[in-house]
């Protein structure tokens, strides 16, 4: 009988060729059943996937129609295995807490970057430790990153203002916290968080100011003295 093996779906069918006379049916009739209810579909670009009923390679897309039908929307994979959706990563997203138990002194009357000198994480290696500390947005990841930070002060400060804040690119963007001490001040805990748009190789770093007359420093607790930062899926 002459045939022509046909592979799909990893199982192998002898298809009989045209004009072919001898008895064909059962294989035909196999490899019908197979088309009609295949186990899995498999891309036909090169190194597709071994597994999983859509089995695509590495340079395949899912795409759709946009709603208003004027272009595609695509789910693809990137080349750090995160998966994009229109070419913008919503996995493998930094990352990064930073703690400080070195009880980092501050002068009176100037404002100082805050160095949260230990690495509790770090996904891109992001943040660059030291008197310029400062968290730079990786390349490709851009968007809508949160960031909260917090400082405890050994002690009471009962003279003049103290602030925490939020810079990006040397600039100050948002106040987190602020507060006149007095008399009755209590130790204070200087906490905030905010929502930043930033672009690839911005960066941002939290500064303190204090006015008491005297340099203040920070408790030596790596748990009262902390920041993470995390971009958001939006």
């Amino acid at each position: 009988m002459a045939v022509t093996p046909i592979t799909f779906c990893g199982t192998t069918y002898n298809v009989p060729q045209q004009g072919d006379a001898s008895a064909w049916g059962t294989s035909l009739t196999a490899y019908l059943l197979a088309l009609g209810a295949p186990a899995y579909y498999q891309s036909a670009t090169a190194s597709p996937a071994q597994s999983g009923i859509i089995r695509l390679a590495k340079t395949d897309t899912l795409v759709w129609r946009n709603n208003a039908g004027s272009g595609d929307v695509a789910l693809s994979k990137g080349t750090s295995d995160q998966l994009q959706w229109n070419g913008v990563d919503f996995t493998g997203n930094p990352q990064a807490i930073y703690t400080t138990a070195a009880g980092q002194s501050f002068t009176s009357g100037s404002t100082a970057i805050l160095n949260y000198g230990t690495s509790e994480l770090d996904t891109h290696n992001a943040v660059a430790v030291g008197a310029s500390w400062r968290f730079t947005v990786p390349t490709g990841k851009g968007g809508l990153y949160a960031v909260s930070a917090a400082a405890m002060w050994n002690a009471a400060i009962t003279t003049g203002a103290i602030t925490l804040q939020l810079f990006k690119n040397g600039s100050l963007w948002r106040t987190l916290f602020k507060v006149v001490t007095g008399t009755n001040t209590p130790q204070t805990m200087m906490t905030g968080s905010t929502n930043i748009n930033l672009a690839a190789a911005d960066y941002v770093d939290v500064r303190v100011t204090q006015s008491s007359g005297s340099p203040v420093v920070l408790s030596s607790t790596a748990a009262e003295n902390a920041i993470s930062i995390h971009r958001i899926i939006t």
